[in-house]
């Protein structure tokens, strides 16, 4: 199960059920707050920051496990751990943006729709190219 002389591999358990798609996300948050101290004190600094929640962040969303998920991933290959990697937190996050980015394009089509009146009235007094009132103004 990879380099038994690293003082960390003692998590290799849990990390490989995570690595696998085991834990659930609100799961993996709590374990890695209870064990944070712990990884920080026993893992080579660059294994510790793949593996932490991104900085600046103490939420679990689906974005910020994936980001651990691939940190955990790599330290576990740097230690020649067998393992099988899961799909499921990136997935989870693919999902979570497509939504967003869906609701975000609903929003910009709405507010569009809800303008286009005012809009119009707007523009309404233009007649082929000239403002009401005399001057020439560029067709839109």
């Amino acid at each position: 199960m990879g380099d038994q002389t690293q003082p960390a591999m003692k998590f290799a358990p849990e990390l490989i059920a995570f690595a696998e798609g085991q834990w659930e996300p609100v799961e993996w948050c709590a374990w890695w707050e209870k064990n944070a101290a712990e990884m920080k004190a026993l893992c080579l600094p660059g294994w510790y920051l793949r593996m932490k929640l991104p900085v600046g962040t103490t939420e679990c969303t689906s974005r910020n496990v994936a980001s651990c998920h691939h940190g955990v991933c790599q330290v576990l290959k740097d230690w020649g751990c067998d393992f099988t990697r899961s799909d499921r937190y990136s997935t989870a996050n693919k999902v979570e943006i497509d939504k967003a980015i869906a609701d975000l394009e609903h929003k910009q089509k709405d507010k569009a729709r809800r303008a286009q009146p005012a809009i119009l009235a707007r523009i309404s007094h233009r007649v082929g190219g000239f403002v009401a009132g005399g001057g020439f103004c560029a067709t839109i």
